[in-house]
């Protein structure tokens, strides 16, 4: 099992938990170029939180040039050479909200907690009604969603009891697909630990 990653903006005393590489790197790609520097991140494990532009494995994601909320490359597949100025309405919602008072961090040396604690996690939960599939001992399960985040689903009907902990599934939206690969959280709430195209999730999620 990889160890999670966390996130932290010292601006806005937001923190984020229990994320993948690939999770991090989907959310660098909604953070403009001028908010990185407000950006921390460590590993599970790790003493200390080090500015994002600093950690070898996402140095070329917080280095990518992006405008307010979207990355350049996407202002140029609209616009070609010419950038395009959006309108505040036009912006895209951020990815989490902002955390509980008990999330804040007070130290200015910005040094990680060694106190365990519960669930930490503040992805926005969006509500969304995509089709969930699993399949287990030849049997297949199949409904919508309720709501869906960047790290979990809430489903509109509980997983038969047969499910194990962890299992493979897929969501489907419009003929498009993405493989995942969740947990049990309770009968109807799952923890996603892997995704085939976490840009893709993003977008049904955040662009609906």
């Amino acid at each position: 099992m990889h160890k999670c990653w966390s996130l932290y903006n010292r601006v806005d005393k937001l923190r984020i938990d229990d994320l993948t590489k690939d999770q991090v790197r989907t959310i660098l790609l909604s953070i403009p170029t001028s908010k990185i520097g407000e950006w921390y991140a460590c590993r599970e494990g790790d003493l200390h939180w080090l500015p994002i532009r600093e950690i070898p494995d996402f140095y070329e994601d917080a280095s990518m040039v992006k405008g307010e909320y979207l990355a350049q490359s996407e202002e140029k597949s609209e616009t070609k050479d010419k950038p395009v100025k959006r309108n505040k309405q036009e912006e895209r919602r951020p990815l989490f909200e902002d955390p509980t008072p008990e999330m804040m961090m007070t130290s200015s040396t910005l040094k990680l907690e060694s106190v365990p604690t519960k669930e930490r996690r503040s992805a926005r939960r969006y509500v969304r009604n995509l089709i969930f599939y699993a399949k287990h001992e030849g049997r297949a399960f199949e409904c919508e969603t309720k709501d869906v985040s960047m790290a979990g689903i809430s489903l509109g009907e509980k997983l038969p009891p047969s499910f194990g902990k962890t299992f493979r599934a897929e969501l489907k939206l419009s003929g498009g697909r993405v493989k995942l690969l969740v947990s049990r959280v309770t009968s109807s709430t799952l923890k996603i630990e892997e995704s085939d195209s976490w840009e893709l999730l993003r977008q049904w999620i955040v662009a609906w």
